[in-house]
C-alpha cells in the first residue's frame, strides 16, 4: 500500500508543479496588481515552490542563490512561505554545514558555506531551531579558532578565510 501512496503522491506533485509552470506569469501578473489567485492556482503554486525550496536545502551542495530566488518569486507571486518547513530544513541544513566545518576544519569552502546558509536563516528564518548548529559552531570557535587565527597571523590565506567565515556564521548564529 505504501508504495501505491508514493506513485499517487509523485504523481500529484508533478501535476501540481506543472500547472504552476504553466501559470507562473499569470500569477505573477495577478500579485503586481494586487489582484488575489485562484484558489487551485494558489495551492499549485506553493506546494511547487516550498517544495523546491526544501529540495534545494536538501542538496549535497545547495545552491543557497537558488533558495534565496525562490523565496523572492514566492513573495513576488504572493504565494505563502511554509516558515516552518522552510525553519526545519534550515536547520537541518546547519546541523549538517557545521558538522562538515568540525570535521574537516582545513576547508575554507565548508566554513564559507556555513556562513551563507546561516546568514540566510537570519534574514529568512528567525524562528529556525538552530540550537544543534550554534552548539557545533561554539565547539569550533572554542577548539579550532585559535590554532587557525595562529596560523592566519603567519599568512596561511585559507586559515584566514575559514576564521572569518567562522566568524561570520557564529554572529549569524
Amino acid at each position: 500500500a505504501e508504495g501505491l501512496l508514493d506513485g499517487a503522491a509523485a504523481e500529484g506533485e508533478a501535476a501540481l508543479a506543472a500547472l504552476y509552470e504553466r501559470q507562473a506569469p499569470l500569477l505573477r501578473a495577478l500579485a503586481r496588481r494586487g489582484v488575489r489567485a485562484p484558489r487551485a492556482l494558489s495551492t499549485a503554486a506553493e506546494f511547487a515552490l516550498n517544495g523546491k525550496v526544501a529540495k534545494l536545502l536538501q542538496a549535497d551542495a545547495p545552491d543557497l542563490s537558488a533558495v534565496e530566488a525562490v523565496l523572492d518569486e514566492l513573495k513576488a507571486e504572493a504565494v505563502r512561505l511554509d516558515e516552518e518547513a522552510l525553519g526545519y530544513s534550515l536547520g537541518r541544513l546547519l546541523r549538517r554545514l557545521a558538522e562538515d566545518v568540525l570535521k574537516g576544519p582545513d576547508d575554507p569552502r565548508a566554513a564559507a558555506v556555513l556562513a551563507d546558509a546561516a546568514a540566510l536563516a537570519h534574514r529568512r528564518a528567525p524562528s529556525a531551531d538552530l540550537w544543534t548548529a550554534q552548539n557545533d559552531v561554539y565547539a569550533a570557535v572554542t577548539r579550532l579558532l585559535p590554532e587557525r587565527r595562529a596560523r592566519s597571523a603567519k599568512g596561511d590565506v585559507g586559515a584566514a578565510a575559514w576564521c572569518g567565515s567562522l566568524q561570520a556564521a557564529a554572529s549569524h548564529l
